[in-house]
């Protein structure tokens, strides 16, 4: 499987968080990509997701969007890529 681990926030706790998620998974033989949001239309994103059979979310909570969630899980319905779970971080 190859899995899109990607987050609405931009820190960097999140970016932090994203690395240890990457690793844990890669150990275990798991292909991982880290991307940008893929809320933000960014086209190498959008690709990223396009690839992935799944999507791990990295979420901070009062740092990400709401409407940048719901926006990232409409589009894995739009490209029929599996929602396979959320990180959700405390505040700083």
């Amino acid at each position: 499987k190859n899995i899109l681990v990607t987050s609405s926030a931009d820190t960097e706790d999140i970016a932090l968080i994203m690395d240890k998620v990457q690793q844990k998974l890669t150990e275990l033989g798991v292909a991982v990509v880290k991307s940008d949001s893929i809320a933000s239309d960014s086209i190498e994103a959008l690709e990223q997701l396009q690839k992935a059979d799944g999507v791990v979310f990295v979420e901070q909570l009062m740092k990400s969007s709401r409407e940048d969630i719901r926006k990232e899980t409409e589009l894995c319905s739009r490209y029929q890529v599996e929602m396979l779970g959320n990180v959700a971080v405390g505040e700083e």
